[in-house]
């Protein structure tokens, strides 16, 4: 397929009609033209608000390289793909391609022929790699899940912390950062770690009015079992589906009685259960960023058993039995327990 190659004006406008799109969302256009004008940006935008869209416009728009990092290969990939498909200019190098296809990759990026190149933040240990992007000039590095390299995050991917070393032998271009997981504090942290200079801030918030939260206490005798049949009853709910449920003891929770008895297609629908030795794997960055993730489609939920904190297998109130679920288009009510969780993750006694 011969690549699609932009000569239009640099204008957002008009990229974003060359993309097949008709509107921008909240803070997208600024981010485009603070790209096409060379500037830094800092983004911090709701998961699934389209911050791709920030730099892969601005990517196109030019022949020089926009470097795209990011520590999830399948979200790397599925940008990677549409991009190719459509007969954009694009490649991508992740472990686990085929060498081939990485060469390939490599000489696109050497001889021009691309515009945007995804890559993990480890891809920089290879020198051919850095090689190639230095035979080009570069119009942007956009760091992607730029809280990667906040005090706590880069416990997830160390490798993020050398980013603003690599930036510096690029010779360094305009950065953009992107998050949908930074306090004022950790956004500032970013900026000053990535150093970026006089960067446009565009915070278009956190709330997705698609999801809502709901904590519910059981005390007493019987309280477990009376969680159970709640969690069994609300995962009957067509607006609860698909689900994830996190459960103390999985297997004893698969074994119970109330789920037992619920539906088979609505136990098909739980699609994981987590224990805390799962979340005892999980580094507090992960961990956010994971249940950022079971929330992506329009129509989920997730469901705890138990209040375990993301860094202790400990529950933080044994005497306590509560059950918590976010749900989609439901309105929430919050009943917090009256200590807050002391950890950096983000999981506060809200739920």
């Amino acid at each position: 397929m011969k690549p699609r190659l932009y000569d239009g004006p640099k204008d957002p406008d008009a990229l974003l009609a060359y993309f097949g799109l008709e509107h921008f969302r909240v803070g997208q256009r600024e981010a485009v033209v603070a790209a096409l004008e060379g500037r830094d940006a800092s983004i911090v935008m709701p998961t699934g608000r389209g911050k791709s869209l920030c730099y892969t416009l601005p990517g196109l728009a030019t022949d020089k390289l926009t470097v795209v990092v990011s520590p999830l290969i399948a979200l790397m990939s599925d940008q990677y793909v549409r991009l190719r498909d459509a007969g954009h200019p694009a490649a991508m190098l992740a472990s686990g391609m085929p060498e081939d296809h990485n060469r390939t990759a490599l000489a696109a990026i050497r001889e021009g022929a691309a515009r945007i190149v995804f890559c993990s933040p480890e891809r920089f240990a290879s020198k051919a790699f850095v090689s190639a992007l230095q035979a080009r000039e570069i119009a942007l590095f956009a760091v992607d899940e730029a809280h990667c390299v906040s005090e706590w995050g880069h416990d997830f991917r160390p490798d993020y912390l050398q980013l603003h070393e690599v930036i510096g032998q690029l010779g360094g271009p305009p950065v953009m950062a992107l998050t949908a997981t930074a306090t004022p504090v950790v956004a500032l942290e970013i900026a000053e770690r990535l150093g970026l200079r006089d960067p446009l801030l565009i915070h278009s918030g956190f709330d997705r009015p698609n999801l809502s939260f709901d904590v519910l206490h059981f005390a007493g005798t019987g309280a477990v079992a009376r969680k159970l049949a709640t969690l069994a009853a609300i995962l009957e709910m067509p607006e609860s589906r698909p689900a994830i449920v996190y459960a103390g003891t999985a297997s004893r929770w698969m074994r119970s009685r109330p789920v037992s008895a619920t539906s088979a297609w609505a136990r098909s629908v739980i699609t994981r259960v987590w224990s805390p030795r799962h979340a005892m794997r999980l580094s507090a960055a992960s961990c956010r960023m994971r249940l950022r993730s079971w929330s992506q489609p329009p129509r989920s939920g997730w469901a705890s058993t138990s209040r375990t904190c993301a860094r202790s297998s400990t529950t933080r109130y044994p005497r306590q039995s509560s059950l918590t679920t976010k749900r989609s288009g439901a309105p929430g009510v919050t009943a917090c327990p009256p200590a807050p969780c002391s950890w950096p993750c983000g999981l506060t006694s809200g739920g």
